[in-house]
């Protein structure tokens, strides 16, 4: 059989409703599992840092996982209130949330690039992450860092969740890799000067061939509601399509 086949981009809008992350008879998507999950604290021994991760329960034993690195300012939440926040999301769509602490700063910098990236490659060997689901992300400032932390790790990274967190000025975007796909989601500020300094950095990424998707917050603070919230763990959810 002859066919001809023409190549497309991947969708930048968000998935409505996705299947369960987890096959279960008798539960619906929008069901999380009856069995609540566990947060634990994850300790490099070689670093200072400190984190918290939660493991949603799943249906199946077996079942892979997505993983979200989330990086905040301790001035922004506790980790114990971000786990709080993204419970609900984590239990539904199988997502695994680590939340890593600054050593001893309110902000992350750059010299904390490789404990971060060898916290998220202890926690892809240790639970059983799906390669295509390994995203990070942030909000503001402190989350500014994802965008260099995932150039710089896509040999495992596949995405990068941008919440009123800029491109930072001086970093460079490698042109993108179908070998290494690598997708954005940003959530815009509804303050257009705030914004407007996230949108023109977006278009770099966008011109250099990176899937780009973008909503605007309803709140004028830029965190996200809990409908936008799931809207992102649903994105992520969605990173294995192809």
């Amino acid at each position: 059989m002859d066919l001809d086949l023409s190549a497309a981009g991947l969708p930048s809008t968000v998935p409505a409703k996705l299947p369960p992350a987890f096959e279960s008879a008798g539960t619906e998507a929008s069901e999380p599992p009856k069995t609540a999950g566990e947060t634990t604290e994850l300790k490099l021994a070689e670093f200072p840092h400190t984190c918290s991760i939660y493991v949603p329960a799943t249906r199946t034993p077996g079942e892979s996982l997505a993983a979200l690195l989330w990086l905040a300012a301790p001035s922004d939440s506790k980790p114990g209130d971000t786990i709080r926040e993204w419970q609900k999301s984590c239990d539904q769509t199988g997502l695994v949330l680590i939340v890593p602490t600054p050593k001893d700063a309110d902000h992350w910098e750059r010299a904390d690039a490789e404990y971060l990236h060898r916290l998220l490659e202890r926690v892809i060997s240790q639970y059983k992450i799906d390669p295509h689901r390994v995203v990070i992300g942030g909000r503001g400032n402190a989350g500014s860092i994802a965008w260099p932390l995932a150039f710089a790790g896509r040999e495992f990274v596949r995405g990068i969740a941008a919440v009123g967190a800029p491109l930072p000025r001086q970093t460079k975007v490698p042109p993108n890799d179908p070998a290494q796909r690598l997708a954005v989601f940003a959530a815009l500020s509804s303050k257009k000067d705030a914004a407007a300094a996230m949108t023109q950095g977006l278009k770099k990424v966008a011109d250099a061939g990176y899937n780009v998707t973008t909503i605007t917050t309803s709140t004028t603070t830029g965190q996200l509601s809990d409908a936008e919230r799931e809207e992102l763990a649903r994105w992520i959810d969605s990173l294995d399509r192809f």
